[in-house]
């Protein structure tokens, strides 16, 4: 379902979020780091998904991953898969090595920064999907620089 809103663009809620339709994208960048993430959501007045949010959009949704468009669909309702308008598509545009500034991974790897930190440090969990997984892997690093979706709190 999209929610339309006056300031912003249209969001899709899924698992209880109003997730923006697509990833940020700053000065034609689409990797970030967590610190980057969290500024570029904060000037928007909005938020990046928890670690517990993607858990929740995990298990709480049908997803699907499309080998065509190389990303994870989410749904509340199965009929609602591959609707742009009514389901959530992460793309799989892979992450930025932080030393070399290399994208390594796109049309594999589905990489996306969450606000939780990890252990009260400087470190913040991520969303990670893979073509040939199921599961997400929920895992931590500070150096890479990968995707992010913003959210706001219905």
């Amino acid at each position: 379902m999209i929610i339309k809103s006056k300031k912003m663009k249209n969001f899709i809620k899924c698992a209880g979020l109003l997730w923006s339709p697509e990833n940020e994208v700053v000065h034609n960048k689409k990797h970030f780091t967590l610190q980057q993430g969290l500024n570029i959501a904060n000037d928007k007045n909005l938020s990046l998904a928890t670690i517990k949010n993607y858990k929740e959009l995990h298990i709480a949704t049908y997803q699907c991953w499309d080998l065509k468009l190389k990303g994870a669909w989410y749904a509340d309702k199965k009929e609602d898969l591959f609707d742009k308008t009514k389901s959530l598509f992460l793309p799989a545009i892979g992450y930025c090595e932080p030393y070399s500034n290399t994208i390594i991974g796109q049309g594999i790897y589905a990489l996306y920064w969450s606000s939780t930190k990890y252990n009260n440090t400087e470190n913040g969990y991520y969303l990670g999907l893979y073509e040939d997984s199921n599961e997400p892997i929920i895992s931590n690093n500070i150096d890479y620089k990968l995707a992010i979706r913003c959210v706001k709190y219905a």
